[in-house]
């Protein structure tokens, strides 16, 4: 083989193994094509939050293979790149909103969501209902009109975790803003560098690294729990979603701060199994 192609070889593959994960914005029904041309043929209609991988860009189109929990339905062809988002997650957009073991309103809820908590989506069913994963890998099939891109929120995943005044590779020199316990849900306000500029509903803003929170980097997305792991049904169990309460914490420069414990409004209604 040529030396050439094999130098190939090596700059595609590690692209396509990194590829970025989104999801389909379009309102209703996105076609996804044979070519990267308005009338090309139509390979098939992606439904809203449909996730699709990133495999390569085109002037305004992407080149994109479905994510499907099935690998064998998966498709690839061409869309109108303005009409992916360019993360998996997204927010809840319901006061409440119940996950259930199958894609429909009459099925058992096993979780259920209050507004503002972030999960990441895998797949879509052919009703529209979108699969969704939450930080601790529990999850199920939601409605979608329960789902919204923006604004976006990240729930913190470390025991205690520092937020600072200011992010990046000298992160040191910020003083503790305030120290947010696992399992805080904070609002992004913006990104620079692999840091959040956050806000926390109690008025608290800080910088905390992408690596530590779940709702922003794909890759750091909680694994879905397998069938052995899953226990008999529980009575249920309600997260102290509703509690607030601050109180001191040591620091790394014995400042005292502000900690918040307010948990992620999630309540585990039923274990499926």
């Amino acid at each position: 083989m040529p030396r050439w192609i094999v130098a190939l070889i090596f700059l595609v593959v590690p692209a396509l193994a990194g590829a970025q994960t989104g999801l389909v914005k379009a309102e209703k029904n996105l076609t996804l094509r044979a070519e990267p041309k308005p009338k090309a043929k139509a390979v098939e209609q992606l439904l809203r939050f449909q996730p699709v991988k990133i495999l390569e860009r085109r002037d305004n189109w992407a080149k994109v293979k479905t994510v499907k929990i099935d690998p064998s339905q998966s498709k690839e062809g061409w869309v109108v790149a303005s009409l992916i988002s360019d993360t998996a997650f997204v927010t809840v957009d319901s006061d409440v909103l119940s996950a259930r073991v199958k894609p429909g309103p009459r099925e058992t809820a096993v979780v259920t969501y209050n507004k503002t908590y972030p999960v990441f989506v895998r797949d879509v069913a052919p009703n529209g209902w979108v699969l969704v994963l939450d930080v601790d890998g529990d999850g199920g099939w939601v409605a979608p009109s329960g789902l919204a891109f923006k604004p976006r929120y990240v729930i913190t995943k470390s025991p205690q975790s520092n937020l600072r005044t200011g992010g990046g590779k000298d992160y040191e020199k910020f003083p503790v803003a305030f120290v947010a316990e696992r399992g805080v849900y904070l609002q992004v306000l913006e990104e620079k560098d692999g840091w959040l500029h956050v806000k926390h509903e109690g008025g608290q803003e800080g910088w905390i690294s992408t690596k530590i929170v779940f709702g922003w980097n794909d890759e750091e997305r909680a694994k879905p729990k397998t069938e052995a792991a899953k226990k008999p049904a529980k009575p249920a169990k309600t997260s102290a979603a509703k509690k607030n309460s601050d109180s001191s914490a040591k620091t790394s420069s014995a400042k005292s701060t502000k900690s918040t414990s307010k948990k992620p409004a999630r309540t585990t209604r039923k274990k499926a199994g």
